[in-house]
């Protein structure tokens, strides 16, 4: 399921949350799973993700984030040649 985490957006119903993947590559995984009620807001600030519920209550969400994909920047040195297979011959074409 898509939740959109921009802090204004409430959720259409309760859900059992273990990860949360953000569109640029990066993961969040709360520390234990969470329980997001029906009308609950997400957001995150900085790395934490923070929980608006109904009636003003915030929680903030005790967790770790980290990469799962990542696009190499365009201003790093591209990745080293892969090297070739031990007895393969230079006309050889991988399958």
């Amino acid at each position: 399921m898509r939740l959109i985490a921009d802090g204004s957006s409430p959720l259409p119903r309760a859900v059992l949350v273990d990860a949360l993947e953000h569109d640029d590559g990066s993961t969040f995984a709360p520390a234990s799973p969470l329980f997001l009620a029906a009308g609950d807001r997400l957001r995150f600030e900085g790395g934490t993700l923070v929980v608006l519920r109904d009636g003003g209550m915030r929680h903030d969400v005790v967790g770790d984030r980290s990469w799962r994909c990542r696009v190499r920047p365009a201003h790093r040195p591209p990745l080293p040649p892969v090297r070739p297979t031990p007895g393969a011959t230079p006309g050889d074409t991988p399958l």
